[in-house]
């Protein structure tokens, strides 16, 4: 079956003609397996920017972002998955006020990124962490 438009009613009750085309889903963004985990064409701030110029730090962008991934689909709550999150938030918050006024911009991301990982690699959530009697 071929459509050539599809018809609404806006408002003021007017039909409306629109091509299928214009409803169609975008594909979802897959990282380059070089990195980074996300979209360079969209990057607007200076760290963002330097990441992609960078082949070391889009390595670890993408690595860091991998076992992000790996550890919240691995999650067995929601509990447990936004407390990763808010811990992922809070260190690119971290990142971004450490490193965006230091001398050596792509040595501070890589710092970050390296503490970071290690930080997730080792991570367990406060559910799982049980006082010793």
């Amino acid at each position: 079956m071929n459509v050539e438009h599809i018809e609404f009613i806006d408002r003021s009750s007017a039909r409306v003609e629109m091509p299928p085309k214009s409803f169609s889903w975008k594909e979802k963004f897959q990282p380059p397996s070089n990195g980074p985990a996300f979209d360079c064409t969209m990057a607007q701030s200076r760290i963002e920017k330097t990441i992609c110029a960078d082949t070391g730090l889009a390595a670890q962008d993408l690595a860091l972002s991998e076992l992000y991934h790996r550890i919240r689909l691995g999650s067995d709550t929601t509990g447990v998955q936004e407390e990763l999150c808010s811990l992922q938030r809070k260190w690119l918050q971290q990142r971004d006020r450490e490193c965006l006024n230091a001398d050596n911009l792509v040595d501070c991301l890589k710092d970050q990124y390296t503490a970071q990982y290690h930080r997730l690699n080792n991570w367990l959530p406060t559910s799982a962490i049980r006082p010793q009697k």
